[in-house]
Order: structure tokens, then C-alpha cells, then sequence
């Protein structure tokens, strides 16, 4: 931990007053104020030891801050409002956490390099239901003899929802191509000829839903400008699972695993989009078949709440700490040859598309559940 105690080590704290100088001659500045308020991007200023000196109009506005005062020598976990921070009750850098955050990794790297760092963060905050996707870049400079950093935060959710609908659909594409595949290489191996008809029939289905999706490209361009039109359906709640199912069950990484239905799933009907709501649940089950091992059991069910749709699943294998901190991170994975946008795919779609919210947890001796909560679409 001697890394973390370097982040932030009181010891090296800059006396109050003297953060309170470097704030006043950073606010009264002629230019400094005036240029860092200038967009919409978010602007922070730390000292070398990492205590708050300056945050821009547009930090203040978004955490509903009248001005510094209150966050005035604050670490970035707690200037952000860092969900980790507020949950372990543990200071900004002395977390196990912590050691797995790219906003400390940067920090650290910038300061024992002193050079400019950039990296990207999936910022959880407490005051905010949604994560922020967002972009940063950490820079030294001199200010009057003081060491300080200027951290830049650019909200990235919607630009890499763009970046991301691509790869989303032809992900679904490619395993409804898969699922075709091991329909036709399972039929090689039924000698009776008259029972294969249910499983023509179940092949043709899946190709027809390749077809829809890869027509759906054509919609990409609207995608990319945030005017994608809901196409509202009422769907049978256990049975929209079913279908999905029985879509997936003769993947590759489906093979020797199976699904089981709580007991207490209900029957109702959910209002919402059928597309989407398909390819959230498709990546959510498909996560949970990779991690289990062949002759293990996935369970999953579904509940009416409040009238939103609660739908979950759980496995046994646990997600190691570490990338518990990242899972939803573009990209990240552990899997080798993997494109690691499952978990992305799932919260992207299901808060900025299904207005709705994801959550997971995860630890050895109850291994891994997943749930979202998909809100109706009001007439």
C-alpha cells in the first residue's frame, strides 16, 4: 500500500491556508477562470499531494455546488463523489479499490512522471443513479512556484454509444450466426429424418432474426444521432425469455449448461422494446454461460415491481475484484479473443435506450447475479 500512502499522504498535505491562497490566485486570475469555464467539459485542479485548489462552472453545476468552499483540499474520489468512496467509508486512494481506478493510476503516473497521462473512466457517483463514461487527461504544470495538476473530464456516454452500435449489432449477429451453425451441425447427427422438422423450423426462426437485425444497421445512422424511435411491443414476460433461450441454447458456449427458471418467475406483460430488450438480456445470459463450467446450471427469473420489469440471473462462478471495478468499461475483458462490450452493451442500452438500471454483485461464496430493471413504455 506504500503506492496508495504516496497518493495521498497527509503528511504531505499543503496547510489550509495555503490552498486557500493558490484557489484565490487561480479564481482572481485574468484569464485562467475565464478559459476553464469556456465548454462544457468538466476542469479540476490538484496539487501535487492532490487536494482540491479549483473546479470549473461546469463541476460545480453538475455536483449542485454553489462554489469550492465545501470541496476546498478534497481528494478526487471525493470531489466526484465516488460510489467506492462513499460505500467503504474509506478515504480517496486508501482503498484495495482504489488500486484498480484509472483516475489514481493517471493521477499517480502523472505525478511520478510529471507528464501529461490520458485514459478513460467509468465514474460511478453516489448522488447519480447512471454511471458516467467519460474520458480524462491528467496534465502537470507550474502555477507561482507550485506543482499542480489540471485533470479534464469529457462526458463520453454519447459518443461512444455511437462508437459502440455497430459492434453491438453485429455482435447479435454473429451469434445468431453461431446459433445457426450448431442447429446444422446437430442435424447432421439425427438419423431420423422425420423429427428434424422442429429444428428446420427452429433454424429458420433464428435466420430470420439474423436478417432483422442486420437490416437494423440501416437504422445506424439515426442511432449515431440520438434519434432512435422506440418501437414499443407488449411482450409476455417469461415467454419473451423462453424464445430467447431456445435461441441460444445450441451455441457453442451454451454447450453442456443449462438454464433453470425460478419458481416464483411471473407471467406479465412488459411494454417496452422488444429489439433492444433482446439484445440486453441475449449479452446478460450469454455472460453467465461463459463463466459457468460445463454440467453447472445458470438460474434466472423474472418479477413485475412497481410495474417495472425485474429481470436476473446468477451463477456460481465469482468476478474477481478487480475487474468488478471495470465490468462495464467499453472493452474491457478478461476473455481471450473476446471484444469485452457485454457488460457495456447491457447498462449502455438498458439506462440511455429502456430508461432503466443495472445491477450486479458478486463475491465467492455467492457467486455472480445480474439484474436489470426495465421501467413501461407510457403511451
Amino acid at each position: 500500500m506504500d503506492q496508495v500512502r504516496n497518493y495521498v499522504s497527509k503528511e504531505n498535505s499543503i496547510i489550509k491556508n495555503q490552498l486557500l491562497y493558490i484557489s484565490k490566485r487561480l479564481y482572481t486570475h485574468p484569464y485562467i477562470k475565464t478559459l476553464l469555464n469556456a465548454g462544457p467539459e468538466w476542469i479540476l485542479i490538484f496539487t501535487n499531494e492532490n487536494e482540491l485548489v479549483f473546479a470549473n462552472d461546469a463541476v460545480l453545476s453538475f455536483f449542485e455546488m454553489q462554489d469550492i468552499t465545501t470541496v476546498l483540499g478534497k481528494r478526487p474520489g471525493e470531489v466526484l463523489q465516488c460510489s467506492y468512496v462513499h460505500e467503504s467509508g474509506e478515504l480517496c486512494g486508501e482503498g484495495v479499490k482504489c488500486m484498480n481506478c484509472n483516475l489514481f493510476l493517471s493521477m499517480e503516473e502523472s505525478r511520478k512522471h510529471k507528464r501529461s497521462v490520458s485514459s478513460h473512466l467509468s465514474l460511478g457517483t453516489m448522488s447519480r443513479q447512471k454511471s458516467i463514461f467519460t474520458d480524462i487527461r491528467i496534465s502537470p504544470f507550474d502555477f507561482e512556484n507550485k506543482e499542480l495538476r489540471l485533470v479534464h473530464i469529457r462526458d463520453a456516454s454519447y459518443k461512444r454509444k455511437s462508437e459502440n452500435l455497430e459492434k453491438i449489432l453485429l455482435q447479435k449477429a454473429s451469434g445468431s450466426i453461431e446459433s445457426v451453425k450448431g442447429y446444422l451441425d446437430f442435424l447432421k447427427e439425427i438419423p431420423d429424418r422425420k423429427s428434424m422438422d422442429q429444428y428446420i423450423a427452429t433454424a429458420d426462426h433464428i435466420s430470420n432474426e439474423l436478417k432483422e437485425e442486420l437490416e437494423f444497421l440501416k437504422a445506424l445512422e439515426i442511432l449515431e444521432k440520438d434519434d432512435y424511435v422506440m418501437k414499443k411491443s407488449n411482450l409476455e414476460s417469461v415467454q419473451f425469455i423462453y424464445n430467447l433461450l431456445k435461441n441460444i441454447e445450441h451455441s457453442s458456449y451454451a454447450e453442456g449448461k443449462r438454464f433453470i427458471m425460478d419458481v416464483g418467475s411471473e407471467e406479465f406483460n412488459i411494454t417496452t422494446d422488444p429489439f433492444l430488450l433482446k439484445i440486453v438480456l441475449n449479452a446478460m445470459f450469454k455472460n453467465a454461460m461463459e463463466a459457468t463450467e460445463p454440467g453447472g446450471s445458470i438460474k434466472l427469473g423474472v418479477a413485475s415491481e412497481d410495474k417495472d420489469a425485474f429481470i436476473w440471473v446468477a451463477n456460481k462462478t465469482a468476478i474477481p475484484e478487480r475487474v468488478q471495478l471495470h465490468i462495464y468499461e467499453k472493452y474491457y475483458t478478461t476473455k481471450k479473443g473476446a471484444m469485452g462490450i457485454g457488460a457495456y452493451i447491457m447498462k449502455l442500452i438498458t439506462e440511455e435506450y429502456l430508461s432503466g438500471s443495472i445491477y450486479f454483485e458478486s463475491s465467492k461464496e455467492k457467486g455472480t447475479f445480474f439484474s436489470v430493471r426495465i421501467p413501461q413504455i407510457k403511451e
